[in-house]
């Protein structure tokens, strides 16, 4: 879509999220459109007009990490196993928050995201299913790499990655299944809907 040159607001068409010199996209702003409108449009990048101006891009923050349409299955994925091995970086579980963004399961349904038929509809008992013997070698871990990836389809991909545990010999095996949602807010966005480990059994996930 072509830019138009910026203009200068008068004072009084300032919608509130101009710079101080005034110097806005709008041209001026339509004495039609109400304040809250031009506020709404400045902040979405557009003006009254329907044109698009340049928006300095917000840094992501820690807290901000989770799905986003820029990000590819494979950095999706690797922003996943990064912050389980910073697990309580910059709080206590923070990595296993990050994965619960990313999971791929309706909260008011039971899910198979850990391979076994499990409600996780809430934080508290997904956080717990990662302190069970098999997944705990996943926090805090000093080493991972990956093993093998399968493209499936357009929309599903998988990789095997092998983890070393910070507790000595501790080391596990496992499968990540990622899948590109259709429609919706997240259109185009990798997420995450399965988890499972070698060796992992309904039993071994009592919590």
């Amino acid at each position: 879509m072509h830019l138009q040159k910026l203009k200068t607001c008068n004072s009084s068409d300032l919608c509130g999220l101009c710079p101080p010199n005034g110097c806005c996209a709008w041209r001026p702003h339509s004495s039609r459109t109400s304040r809250s409108i031009r506020r709404a449009l400045c902040a979405v990048g557009l003006s009254d007009s329907g044109d698009s101006f340049p928006i300095r891009p917000r840094k992501r923050l820690d807290w901000d990490i989770g799905p986003a349409f820029e990000l590819s299955k494979e950095q999706a994925l690797d922003m996943q196993i990064r912050a389980l091995q910073r697990n309580n970086e910059p709080s206590r579980d923070h990595g296993i928050e990050v994965l619960y963004r990313f999971a791929d399961f309706d909260p008011f349904a039971r899910s198979s995201y850990f391979g076994v038929n499990r409600d996780l509809g809430q934080f508290e008992r997904f956080r717990r299913i990662f302190h069970t013997p098999h997944y705990s070698v996943l926090l805090s871990h000093v080493q991972h790499s990956a093993l093998s990836s399968l493209q499936i389809s357009e929309l599903q991909w998988k990789q095997r990655v092998w983890v070393k545990g910070y507790k000595g010999n501790e080391e596990g095996v496992f499968e990540f299944l990622m899948v590109k949602r259709l429609g919706g807010r997240y259109d185009g966005t990798w997420f995450t809907r399965q988890l499972t480990c070698d060796g992992c059994s309904d039993k071994s996930l009592s919590v």
